[in-house]
């Protein structure tokens, strides 16, 4: 078929549609999955304001901010949520700055965790502070691998 037999094809497609081309054509989630998404993006806000308000706080030392993402996986048929803390702070005047960062992956039902990960200045984690559904890591890219099925990374 010739481009211009497609396009007139195409064209006489959108006419006789009404010019509509339906959602589900692109692959659109269907009415009962937006709307698991849509809760699931609720909960996990008013998760986060609850324990985390502004998403910035001062400490002693430096200031600390939050962040979150969610993701409702249609799979698992549950709501996620990674929270991620980024503290920057100064020991000593003497002392170089430095940055703490800390990921949690929560069920936001359950409001259960699911799993963390602790490293300072992009250095590895120590033993004992990654890891995701009980299963060991030993960076931050592999908490991420591991928590990627729970958040459709």
């Amino acid at each position: 078929m010739t481009l211009a037999n497609r396009l007139a094809v195409a064209a006489a497609t959108l006419l006789l549609s009404g010019g509509m081309i339906t959602p589900r054509s692109y692959g659109a989630p269907d009415k009962a999955e937006y709307e698991l998404q849509e809760r699931c993006g609720r909960r996990a806000s008013e998760m986060f304001e609850k324990g985390y308000a502004s998403g910035f706080e001062t400490t002693d030392n430096g200031y600390r901010t939050y962040t979150y993402e969610n993701n409702y996986n249609v799979a698992l048929n549950k709501c996620y949520m990674v929270i991620k803390t980024t503290t920057h702070g100064r020991g000593n005047k003497s002392d170089p700055p430095y940055d703490v960062i800390d990921k949690e992956l929560r069920d936001v039902n359950s409001n259960r965790q699911i799993g963390y990960v602790v490293y300072l200045n992009g250095q590895p984690p120590k033993p004992g502070s990654c890891e995701v559904a009980n299963r060991p890591c030993q960076s931050s890219e592999g908490w991420d691998a591991l928590a990627a099925p729970f958040m459709d990374w």
